[in-house]
């Protein structure tokens, strides 16, 4: 399990979490959705460490493929006419503006058997982030990532392949486990 940590939010620090990156839909051969969604993803606003959500206004802008809706900070993703799509989600207090992505893929199976998922599961202690989710000059972080799958009903075995990673900034990077 991936446990958010939020590293350097002390006195006047402001960071932010969402419960859910990413949602992954299961879809059959045809793109039809049937596992997965709807899915929600909640974002939680911290200021000096202390949960200072319903302090901020939080608006949701999603690609053209995702249809949901906004209730207080959870958005909940109801449907996904592409391959892949996101929502930004942005909470605005005063002048301060603090923006989050949720990832939004489906993945395929050839003919409406279970689809294969892959968890991955950090074997570091922590994931830590500065307080405002960017990389200041010469400040950077290793994460140690460890994959498996599971297809259907079988037993979890080690991922060997490439797992995709999104920044804040919306950059993809894909990386050789």
């Amino acid at each position: 399990m991936l446990v958010p940590v939020l590293h350097g939010v002390g006195a006047g620090g402001i960071g932010a979490i969402l419960s859910a990156d990413s949602i992954v839909a299961a879809a059959d051969k045809d793109g039809i959705v049937y596992s997965g969604l709807p899915a929600s993803s909640t974002m939680t606003i911290y200021s000096s460490e202390i949960d200072d959500t319903n302090n901020w206004t939080i608006e949701a802008n999603a690609s053209a493929s995702v249809t949901g809706s906004l209730s207080g900070s959870t958005y909940t993703i109801t449907g996904l006419s592409s391959t892949n799509g996101y929502v930004d989600l942005t909470a605005t207090k005063g002048t301060a503006t603090i923006t989050k992505r949720i990832s939004v893929s489906k993945t395929y199976d050839g003919a409406g058997e279970p689809v294969t998922f892959t968890y991955i599961a950090s074997t570091s202690d922590s994931i830590a982030k500065n307080a405002i989710d960017a990389v200041t000059a010469g400040a950077y972080a290793i994460v140690k990532l460890q994959a498996t799958e599971i297809v259907g009903n079988d037993l979890a075995t080690p991922y060997n392949g490439y797992i995709t990673i999104q920044d804040s900034a919306g950059n993809y990077v894909n990386q050789l486990l």
